[in-house]
């Protein structure tokens, strides 16, 4: 029994040893008599400017990248100017029916309804913000071997909408119930336009050997572009990829009322973002200046900030305990926080050997932000409620002491693409809020 408590007691000590060895334990958990030797900084000098963003990859179906949610509007932001986002979208055949029998049809209707995304919800303002929604027929075909990035190309579509739906309000909590040959059926939250009957009637007419396979169909039948003509304060996220976004023709044989489907579901679709920047953002461009006093970070491939440490040195032979970069989001006057709220997510960037963007080391190579950090934080300073972004870059900054990697990394908002979002922060000398990089270290 004696023998039994000794050994206990043995490999109880004999874990606690090996704990507090262990290299992963030494920079998360330090023992209370280690944090004498810990020695904390906060005073090095950072360098940070605005950037417009390099784009991301919009459609790529090599590599399984296309867009299930996608944003339509004309926002107008007080502080950073208008952006503009199209939904360019082919419908393919069906896959759930036999391809139809056109001949003999008479044109009842053709409608194309886009469902609204009820998860991600509009960004700006609630309410009294009408839209003006137009579809247009595209005059040429999203290829299906070609990659898409965002900014980077154009399609030709008609001159004239084939839809319109003026002063509008899509509402992501309101179910239709809509009129079917055979039932009537209540749909997902959607926004419905009845296109004209020039385009119905080209659909009726399609050649029958196109319907011999997607590949077929989609070089020979061109998609639809929707847009909202008008600016407002209000941008809503539509779920192209949702079965209740499709093309559906209303259509008649003798006296039977038949209709068809045609799906956006699995499908090429492609957004479409164009910034149009206030005088603000354009003279805060890539000037280190401004950038002192504050960055902006916007999504839908918009800005970005380049974050430099051009004196970041330490003791020889420091191993990092922890390194934390914290920016706070800044409140500029006409802005409204609670309109135009902050992103929930910001991430760190660098370039790799060949010239592409990827995650810092302290996240990985995955969309996965728990070891990083980087989500919007409210706390009380002063009696101020601040809202701010802290994000772990121990790793990346040991990199840099080490010479591995470039004394800088690239300050994004996430997702970059599918909602739109954006954020003022307080540049490394705002008077402030100042951007802060924590290094606390032990020396050998």
């Amino acid at each position: 029994m004696r023998n039994s408590i000794i050994s206990l007691f043995t490999l109880f000590f004999s874990l606690i040893f090996i704990r507090c060895n262990d290299p992963a334990i030494l920079g998360s958990d330090l023992l209370k008599e280690d944090e004498i030797d810990l020695n904390y900084v906060d005073t090095f000098r950072l360098k940070a400017r605005t950037l417009l963003d390099t784009g991301v990859i919009t459609y790529d179906r090599s590599i399984s990248i296309s867009f299930n949610q996608l944003p339509m509007g004309r926002f107008d932001d007080p502080i950073f100017g208008t952006v503009e986002a199209r939904i360019y979208a082919q419908f393919i055949k069906s896959f759930f029916e036999l391809p139809p029998d056109f001949k003999n049809a008479v044109l009842d209707s053709a409608m194309v309804y886009l469902a609204l995304d009820t998860v991600t919800a509009p960004y700006g303002k609630a309410a009294e913000q009408k839209h003006d929604l137009e579809v247009y027929p595209m005059l040429e075909s999203i290829s299906t071997t070609k990659r898409y990035r965002s900014g980077y190309y154009s399609f030709m579509n008609e001159a004239m909408a084939a839809a319109k739906l003026y002063n509008y309000f899509p509402d992501p909590k309101f179910r239709p119930m809509v009129l079917e040959p055979e039932d009537t059926f209540s749909y997902d939250p959607n926004v419905a336009f009845r296109l004209d009957n020039a385009y119905g009637n080209y659909i009726l007419g399609l050649d029958s050997l196109w319907y011999n396979s997607d590949s077929i169909f989609l070089a020979n039948v061109h998609g639809l572009m929707f847009r909202q003509a008008n600016a407002n304060q209000r941008m809503v996220h539509y779920w192209i990829n949702s079965t209740y976004s499709r093309l559906q023709i209303f259509y008649k044989v003798g006296t039977q009322a038949r209709i068809y489907r045609f799906p956006f579901q699995g499908g090429p679709r492609i957004p479409y973002w164009q910034h149009d920047y206030s005088p603000i953002i354009q003279e805060a461009l890539n000037t280190p200046e401004t950038g002192d006093q504050m960055i902006f970070l916007q999504s839908l491939s918009g800005l970005k900030a380049k974050i430099e440490f051009p004196t970041l040195k330490l003791p020889p032979g420091v191993i990092i305990n922890k390194a934390e970069l914290e920016v706070t989001a800044l409140t500029l006057p006409g802005d409204d926080p609670a309109v135009f709220t902050p992103p929930g997510q910001l991430g760190l960037l660098r370039f790799d050997d060949a010239g592409n963007e990827v995650f810092i080391s302290d996240q990985g190579a995955l969309d996965d932000f728990t070891l990083l950090g980087g989500t919007l934080t409210t706390k009380t300073v002063n009696g101020a409620s601040l809202s701010t972004y802290t994000m772990n870059v121990s790793n990346h900054i040991q990199e840099i002491i080490l010479g591995k990697q470039a004394p800088e990394c690239y300050l994004a908002i996430f997702p970059r693409s599918e909602k739109l979002s954006r954020v003022v922060l307080g540049g490394p000398q705002h008077p402030q809020y100042p951007m802060k990089l924590r290094i606390s270290y032990t020396t050998q």
